[in-house]
């Protein structure tokens, strides 16, 4: 899945590289609760698969796959990309 979603994940993984993406206060707060550090989180991003693609939204969001940990990025170009939530799987 990852190749047809390919400049929209370099996309991704370029913000979160330098650290250009806002996290929203319901990922935080969902992050909190299941006590998973933002470290894990941009690990699961940089170096997890896609998984699922939701196209529903006017900006395309990609689920992100590694281990037991799934991260949902909302992909917002040019401005930035947004993360959504994290969660154990």
């Amino acid at each position: 899945m990852a190749n047809n979603y390919e400049a929209e994940n370099r996309f991704v993984r370029n913000c979160i590289k330098n650290n250009n993406y806002h996290i929203t206060n319901h990922a935080w707060e969902r992050m909190i609760t299941r006590k998973i550090k933002l470290e894990v989180v941009k690990e699961v991003i940089l170096k997890g698969l896609i998984v699922e693609v939701d196209l529903r939204n006017k900006n395309p969001r990609l689920v992100y796959n590694l281990e037991e940990y799934n991260a949902v990025v909302e992909v917002d170009i040019p401005s930035q990309c947004i993360l959504i939530t994290a969660e154990n799987v």
